[in-house]
Formats: C-alpha cells, structure tokens, sequence
C-alpha cells in the first residue's frame, strides 16, 4: 500500500469523523422538549347543572436543551478542575 492511499484513507476517516461530530452538534441543537397544558377551572353549584362561573386557558411552552447541556458540562468542569486544585494542594 502505498502513501498516498494510506493518507486517502486517513484523510477520508478524519472527513467522516468531522461530519459526524457536526451532525451530533446540530442534532443536541436542534433538541427541545415542548410542554402542553389547558386548564379548566369552574365553580358549580348543587342546585344548579350549569357552572357559575368558568375560566379555561391552556398555554404551549418549548425548552431547548442545548443551553441546559451546556450547564451541565460547564458544572462538571468546574467541579472537576476543583477537585484537581484541591488534590494538588494537600501534598
């Protein structure tokens, strides 16, 4: 086997990788979790089979979770360069 398919090859590996990563990227990107809810609150009487009063509402809410991924490895960062710090200093 020559070089230059050996370099084809890793080159064609490391291309393939790229675009794995980016494609992982944009896939926790794109991610979000969405929250549906509706409400119906009434006030009824015994006497009476119609409510006396009656309010409904509902209410869509969309999280994203990158940011939240984000936080996530920020905190184990931290917590683990701390901790590297820490086990430094007792020595």
């Amino acid at each position: 086997m020559s070089v230059k398919k050996t370099m084809d090859k890793t080159l064609t590996a490391l291309e393939s990788a790229g675009k794995k990563t980016v494609s992982v990227y944009e896939f926790v990107k794109g991610m979000s979790v969405k929250n549906k809810a509706s409400f119906d609150l009434s006030v009824k009487s015994d006497k009476s089979v119609i409510p006396v009063w009656r309010y409904g509402f509902g209410y869509t809410k969309e999280i994203k979770v990158f940011p939240i991924v984000l936080y996530a490895l920020a905190a184990i960062l931290a917590v683990g360069t701390a901790m590297m710090i820490g086990k430094n200093t007792d020595k």
